[in-house]
């Protein structure tokens, strides 16, 4: 009997406290754990809508998501879920919010152990309004450690549109003019750029102004090999350290990596970075580098939406939400 859960259900779960720890250690275990996830694929319609199918499988069960990107209005996605080894439907959920949950959060892993390690992080600035942008903002406290209203965050959207201002403003932080960027950029501690841009949205020069006192650099909003965030150089530039969520989707799909040049041995995975830094007691060899200038590329890929659907689905039987098909075979 497949459960069916819809986005209001969903976001409920999501933005309950209560449920952070437990899916923050679900995402750093899965991207940790073996799973076969093909390379996604897509279709196009005449009408220039394109499709994306992103397969998973890990442990007993396997995922699929299907994202719509439609020319003049917003994404649609739906995750499946079935067992591994009957093939048995076992869960439909949307995938919208669980996209931009999972990547928000993925982008806060190494935040939440550097702070753990003494890395201070109250001025952030954020570049972009939708909904990655609005999930780094809920969970950026628990990963700095600290009170909301302890964190000073600019957000900059380049649409200008008078209604995102008002809602960045009503939502207690400051809406950033094009004018003061340079100065805000190069004064934060991190910078989140959550746009698919195919142009660097800041120089690379406000970016490394002030890095000898060590900044994160968090690009999760390009995700083709034409899109970049900042400009690539600063990925191989002397004194920067680069993670990203997987070495074989972002040497395919990252704009940053691709034009960068990297050598794959130069890039690490952020997982197995966390899991380093998070260990009590002294850093290993080497890996002091991760408390300095980190840029962090995340393109998204599908076993996070499946251990975070997995989490989601878990908590719903247990609270008894969403609807349960019947009969369904």
């Amino acid at each position: 009997m497949p459960l069916i859960l819809n986005s209001t259900t969903i976001h409920t779960i999501l933005t309950d406290p209560s449920h952070l720890p437990t899916f923050s250690h679900t995402l750093l275990t899965g991207l940790l754990t073996p799973s076969t996830s093909p390379h996604r694929t897509s279709t196009t319609t005449p009408h220039g809508t394109t499709t994306l199918f992103m397969p998973c499988t890990q442990r007993s069960t396997t995922s699929l998501k299907t994202v719509s990107l439609p020319l003049n209005s917003p994404p649609n996605a739906t995750i499946t879920l079935h067992s591994s080894h009957t093939g048995t439907l076992l869960a439909v959920l949307s995938g919208s919010e669980i996209t931009a949950f999972r990547t928000a959060l993925t982008s806060l892993l190494l935040v939440r152990a550097r702070t753990q390690r003494g890395v201070r992080v109250r001025k952030v600035v954020i570049i972009g309004a939708g909904k990655q942008a609005e999930w780094v903002l809920r969970l950026l406290p628990w990963a700095a450690g600290c009170m909301a209203e302890e964190l000073d965050v600019g957000i900059y959207t380049r649409s200008g549109s008078e209604s995102v201002k008002a809602r960045i403003k009503i939502s207690g932080y400051r809406a950033l003019e094009r004018g003061e960027l340079e100065r805000e950029v190069k004064s934060a501690e991190a910078l989140f750029c959550c746009t698919p841009s195919t142009e660097p949205v800041v120089p690379v020069e406000w970016v490394v102004e002030g890095e000898k006192r060590g900044r994160y650099v968090s690009l999760i909003g390009s995700y083709r090999e034409d899109m970049v965030e900042v400009e690539p150089g600063l990925l191989v530039r002397e004194g920067w350290s680069v993670c990203v969520d997987r070495k074989e989707a972002c040497f395919v799909e990252s704009g940053e990596v691709i034009k960068s040049g990297i050598a794959r041995e130069q890039v690490e995975e952020v997982a197995e970075v966390v899991e380093r830094v998070q260990r009590e007691g002294e850093l290993g060899v080497g890996d002091e580098r991760w408390l300095g200038n980190v840029v962090f590329k995340c393109v998204g890929v599908a076993v996070m939406d499946l251990v975070v659907s997995e989490e989601i689905v878990r908590i719903a039987e247990e609270t008894g939400v969403g609807e349960v098909i019947r009969n369904f075979e």
